[in-house]
């Protein structure tokens, strides 16, 4: 299984939002934790991904074998240079390293 997401390794995460990721955007403004009651169903929601939590429920529920990189890295010898888009997808600063992913192996018992 593949995850690729906004979000940290804990350490990473909680120092950059130590009040927690949950927030919303209203018409591109940004919507604290606080302010999501009131504005039910009227914006988007999110949350950054704890990369270290999925990466011990992998390693300790079910026994994957587990990769941990930068989307930059995940991406970078399949991207096509001379593609806008895919410059932007491996892009450092920006999608490259904003994005991270997991990659989940199952052993066959």
């Amino acid at each position: 299984m593949v995850t690729i997401d906004y979000g940290e390794l804990n350490d990473t995460l909680y120092h950059r939002r130590p009040a927690g990721t949950l927030r919303g955007y209203k018409a591109h403004q940004l919507v604290s934790a606080d302010e999501l009651p009131a504005l039910a169903g009227k914006c988007d929601v999110t949350a950054d991904v704890n990369f270290t939590d999925l990466h011990q429920l992998a390693q300790n529920c079910v026994g994957d074998r587990v990769q941990y990189m930068s989307q930059h890295d995940y991406l970078k010898d399949l991207a096509d240079p001379t593609s806008a888009a895919d410059r932007h997808l491996i892009a450092v600063p920006g999608a490259g390293d904003h994005f991270n992913v997991l990659i989940q192996h199952r052993f066959e018992s």
